[in-house]
């Protein structure tokens, strides 16, 4: 019994090691609104309001409260806007 229980609890522990990954760091509004050349209160409001751009920028609000996006997305984006 004892033997099943440690490794109930043995299969659940998880590394201490950070995972490695290959991806760039979340960009902060200022960051996005240097992109597309616009106060980042704009930017803030784009996502605040329009859940569309809040997925074409890769934007995820952080436990506290703050917007962060996903450089690759904000990317595309403005590459995808230049070519209109």
């Amino acid at each position: 019994m004892e033997a099943q229980a440690y490794a109930a609890v043995s299969a659940t522990i998880v590394s201490a090691e950070p995972p490695v990954t290959d991806r760039r760091p979340l960009w902060t509004p200022e960051q996005v609104a240097r992109w597309f050349r616009v106060d980042p209160h704009t930017v803030r409001r784009w996502v605040a309001n329009d859940p569309a751009i809040r997925h074409r920028l890769g934007a995820i609000k952080t436990p506290g409260g703050r917007w962060r996006f996903d450089p690759d997305a904000v990317e595309r984006e403005v590459d995808r806007l230049t070519e209109l």
